[in-house]
């Protein structure tokens, strides 16, 4: 991979983008691209070949060159992991009515999902007055009346990322908001399809208010596809009649859908 982007790179300087429009990251970001599927997907001759692509090989490759974890300093803030039972999720299917649920059943797959809460020390100065040991200031209950949450929800085309690679983002965004931010690792395509991302998405946000946190002091905030599950999430709210998220933050949505 890094041959590649060399080649790629030695090439943008010495004969000039291929397209007028391009930069270097474009033309690189392509050329990786082009070698990852050509690596991953037999030659293919004509359209009817198509189904030979192995696509859950394509995203294993994916996967292994993009999903890098991301440290958070003990000098800007504090994190720590945990998991969703969802059996402790109450959940009214009944609302799903006009939506479906697709292949994912909701009342009979229990499992675990995984989550972290992080920090910025800004945060933390922030709720100081509440708590100011580590175990406490990661837990998920509220720390006081009317505290305010981030739900953070990764990008990566619904094939990669996690709260893992995410870290540093939602580390930054706990230190700009100066409130706490849980991140969620909702499941991933290929190996789980549409609906499961949207689902574990609502499973976080029900969590938060069984906790204890009001509809209008969660915010809800995503880069990519994870500002597109944001939009999703509020839209699922809606019909389901469950009030929505206070606020939403949306870098870089995937929302025009034309």
């Amino acid at each position: 991979m890094t041959a590649v982007s060399a080649r790629s790179s030695f090439d943008y300087y010495w004969h000039g983008p291929r397209l007028p429009n391009w930069d270097l990251r474009i033309q690189v970001t392509l050329d990786v691209m082009r070698y990852m599927i050509n690596n991953s997907a037999p030659q293919l001759t004509n359209d009817d070949e198509i189904e030979n692509i192995d696509v859950f090989q394509i995203t294993r490759d994916v996967r292994k060159n993009r999903d890098r974890s991301t440290a958070w300093p003990i000098d800007k803030g504090i994190y720590q992991a945990h998991t969703i039972d969802t059996k402790s999720v109450d959940i009214d299917t009944t609302r799903f009515a006009g939506v479906g649920v697709g292949e994912d059943d909701l009342p009979s797959s229990p499992r675990a999902i995984g989550y972290e809460i992080v920090l910025g020390t800004a945060a933390m100065g922030a709720l100081e007055p509440y708590a100011t040991d580590t175990d406490r200031l990661c837990s998920i209950q509220p720390l006081f009346e009317g505290e305010r949450i981030m739900l953070g929800l990764h990008g990566g085309v619904w094939l990669t990322g996690s709260p893992d690679t995410h870290r540093s983002f939602a580390g930054e965004l706990s230190q700009r908001g100066q409130v706490r931010v849980i991140t969620i690792d909702y499941r991933l395509a290929p190996e789980h399809p549409f609906p499961a991302q949207t689902h574990d998405t609502l499973i976080a946000y029900l969590y938060l208010l069984q906790q204890g946190y009001k509809p209008e002091n969660i915010i809800v905030a995503g880069d990519s596809m994870g500002a597109h599950l944001s939009l999703v999430l509020t839209h699922l709210l809606r019909h389901m009649k469950i009030a929505e998220p206070g606020a939403l933050v949306l870098l870089s949505p995937w929302a025009d859908l034309a």
